[in-house]
């Protein structure tokens, strides 16, 4: 039953937000500027992008979705909520001047995704009575919003096919990020692990360390780590003697990883908590970091810097969008849009 609330209340808000985005925006000829003595009402515009009105109320709800999908967990800082107002304002105009974009590079909308993604919705939602008692009214905003995301992502996909990079600028990027093409090194572990349930008060946590050194000084006096293990450890690496195989570095608990630098092959570590309890670790083999050449890394530096390529042309596309239209931004009601254009 709770599911099928939450369902239906998710609907609802979906619904809401895609009339909303849709028909809020209204075509004028010509707008005078806002007027700080507007500020509040519910005919506040937000801005007029290419004679096309985002009005506050469209702006507002917006942002209210925007927050309650980002920050569901509590109140969110300040600081943090300014740049979400931004985000969305930019959102908002990006998405009417994309249009003029795609008509400028002669893209259309992809109609064949968007009529599936429709019927995607009408078989998702075929039972959902809040959809039967708005589909008529909700189905030209969907597909207007469908086809917008449509739009941006051909856009998206046109910004950002750029040359492939040239040897010379595969061989800076090499250079330059020795750390995307060097392997870590790599330990190979024995563990012999105590289990402690994480709630557990503290004496039961001192009693598993102190039965852990017990271990620790029977394996100083000569007694088998991997004998150990397979008698004493609560971990599935027990029938393998507690052998954990190689792992990354980075990938060993805090408490060993200051301990690796002076451990020596068959060296044993002091009592170490963690999550799952307290964990005794034998050093069994170490695997330095590997620089590749290259020549062996010339594919993974030919996709890294082609991706990162791309992101930087699109996000450099989007900031400087407005350039060339017309978008006028209400900052008498909207103040932290000031230094912001577009």
């Amino acid at each position: 039953m709770t599911s099928h609330l939450f369902a239906r209340l998710a609907l609802s808000a979906f619904l809401v937000l895609a009339v909303t985005q849709t028909s809020a925006q209204v075509r004028v000829d010509k707008v005078a500027p806002p007027s700080a003595a507007h500020a509040g009402t519910t005919d506040t515009t937000f801005a007029v992008v290419e004679g096309v009105t985002i009005p506050a109320a469209q702006y507002t709800a917006a942002l209210n979705e925007q927050i309650r999908q980002k920050f569901y967990h509590g109140k969110p800082p300040e600081a943090e909520v300014d740049e979400v107002r931004r985000e969305v304002g930019r959102q908002l105009i990006n998405d009417i001047l994309m249009e003029h974009e795609a008509k400028k590079f002669g893209i259309a909308p992809d109609t064949e995704k968007v009529d599936a993604d429709i019927a995607r919705y009408e078989a998702r939602y075929s039972d959902s009575p809040v959809w039967q008692e708005r589909r008529e009214s909700v189905l030209p905003a969907l597909r207007a919003k469908l086809e917008r995301d449509s739009l941006r992502e051909r856009v998206e996909a046109r910004v950002k096919q750029l040359p492939d990079p040239t040897e010379a600028e595969l061989r800076a990027y090499y250079e330059a990020n020795p750390d995307k093409f060097t392997e870590p090194e790599q330990v190979r572990l024995g563990m012999i692990l105590l289990r402690v349930d994480p709630s557990s008060a503290t004496s039961v946590w001192k009693l598993a360390e102190e039965e852990a050194q017990k271990l620790v000084d029977r394996i100083g006096e000569g007694e088998r780590f991997e004998a150990l293990a397979e008698l004493h450890s609560a971990d599935p690496s027990a029938d393998e003697g507690g052998d954990l195989g190689y792992i990354h570095r980075g990938m060993v608990p805090e408490a060993l990883h200051q301990q690796l630098d002076s451990l020596e092959i068959g060296d044993v570590s002091k009592p170490i908590r963690i999550l799952e309890g307290i964990a005794v670790f034998q050093l069994l083999g170490r695997k330095e970091a590997i620089h590749h050449s290259f020549e062996r890394v010339r594919e993974r530096a030919t996709g890294l810097l082609a991706r990162e390529r791309a992101e930087v042309a699109w996000k450099s596309y989007l900031e400087n969008l407005s350039q060339g239209y017309d978008v006028e931004i209400n900052t008498d009601a909207f103040p932290f849009f000031d230094d912001v254009k577009g």
